[in-house]
C-alpha cells in the first residue's frame, strides 16, 4: 500500500532575512521552493515502494537540480558575468543534497519520503537565500 506524500514545505523559521530584513525575500524563497517541491513530490511518488540505492538517490538529486535550474530563469541563461556565481551555487546545492540524502540508502522511499522532503526544502531555502544574498552584493 502506497503512503501519501503531503504537499508540505518546511522552511527554517530562524533563517536570516535578506535585503535589510525584508520579508518579501523570504516570501519569494518560499514561493520558489513551493514551485520546485510541486515537481519533486510526483517524482518521489513514482518510487514509493522502491528501496533507496545509490542510483535512485543520484537520480533524485539530479532531477532536483534540473528542476531548480528550470524554475529559475536566471539559472537557465548562460551569462559570462554571473556564470561563476551560478556554477558555484549549483555545485553547492549538489554537495548539500548529496550529503543530506545519502543517509537514506537501503530505506524504502515510502518510509522516508517526508523526511527527504524536509531535508530538500531546508537545503533549497538555505542555498537559494544565500545565492540571492550573493547576487545582491
Amino acid at each position: 500500500m502506497e503512503e501519501p506524500l503531503h504537499n508540505v514545505v518546511v522552511v527554517d523559521p530562524l533563517s536570516v532575512m535578506v535585503s535589510g530584513g525584508s520579508s518579501d525575500i523570504n516570501s519569494l524563497m518560499d514561493d520558489k521552493i513551493k514551485i520546485i517541491m510541486t515537481e519533486v513530490i510526483p517524482l518521489l511518488k513514482d518510487h514509493l515502494n522502491t528501496i533507496c540505492n545509490v542510483e535512485l538517490l543520484q537520480y533524485i538529486q539530479e532531477s532536483i537540480l534540473n528542476i531548480v535550474i528550470k524554475s529559475d530563469k536566471e539559472l537557465n541563461v548562460d551569462e559570462s558575468g554571473g556564470g561563476q556565481l551560478k556554477n558555484m551555487f549549483l555545485k553547492q546545492i549538489e554537495i548539500s543534497l548529496s550529503s543530506a540524502i545519502g543517509k537514506y540508502i537501503n530505506k524504502r522511499l515510502g518510509d522516508i519520503g517526508e523526511d527527504l522532503l524536509v531535508d530538500v526544502s531546508e537545503i533549497l531555502f538555505n542555498e537559494l537565500s544565500y545565492y540571492q544574498l550573493l547576487k545582491e552584493q
